[in-house]
């Protein structure tokens, strides 16, 4: 299903026109706590599908022939800058993913800037005050929270849950050809 998703969809020729289809996506390189997956994917959107290029500046090439669907790109080649002190007993959701690349570090610092964690919306709605402008919480079930508004998670693409799979996958599965 995963190689599926990947290759499937009207970008597909696009991507091979530019020499594209093969760079790595970025949700082959998060990992983050498990029941967590809908949450990063409802904050990130497409971006969890974006492609990593080594040089930013090569998008400029494609504003004069842009892809037929959405489509993000990033680079690796930033450095994290320094953690911001969270909104008061709120927890970040940047605080929940396994990272040892310092340039995915900044990336995701960089997409993830002010999206703060509440296991349920309930919660969400009674912390909602203590949010700064512009944040946001998200629910383990990916629906976002802020001051004055609500949004609904719901999965409407064969993209979505490509990290929950992914995890699935990287998971190795316990031996039972073991004599006990």
């Amino acid at each position: 299903l995963q190689e599926n998703v990947q290759t499937q969809g009207k970008v597909v020729p696009w991507l091979e026109k530019h020499e594209l289809g093969k760079l790595p996506r970025l949700w082959q390189k998060l990992s983050i706590e498990p029941g967590w997956e809908n949450a990063l994917e409802s904050v990130l959107r497409e971006r969890t599908g974006a492609l990593e290029v080594s040089n930013l500046d090569w998008a400029k090439a494609f504003f004069s022939d842009a892809p037929p669907a959405k489509l993000s790109l990033f680079s690796l080649s930033g450095t994290a800058t320094a953690d911001e002190t969270p909104a008061a007993g709120l927890k970040p959701l940047l605080s929940l993913l396994q990272m040892n690349d310092p340039g995915l570090r900044a990336l995701m610092q960089d997409w993830l800037h002010h999206v703060y964690v509440a296991d349920d919306a309930a919660t969400a709605l009674a912390e909602r005050t203590k949010l700064p402008a512009g944040a946001c919480l998200v629910t383990r079930q990916g629906h976002l929270i802020s001051r004055l508004a609500v949004r609904f998670y719901a999965a409407d693409s064969e993209q979505d849950g490509m990290l929950a799979r992914q995890q699935e996958i990287d998971i190795p599965l316990p031996r039972t050809d073991i004599c006990q």
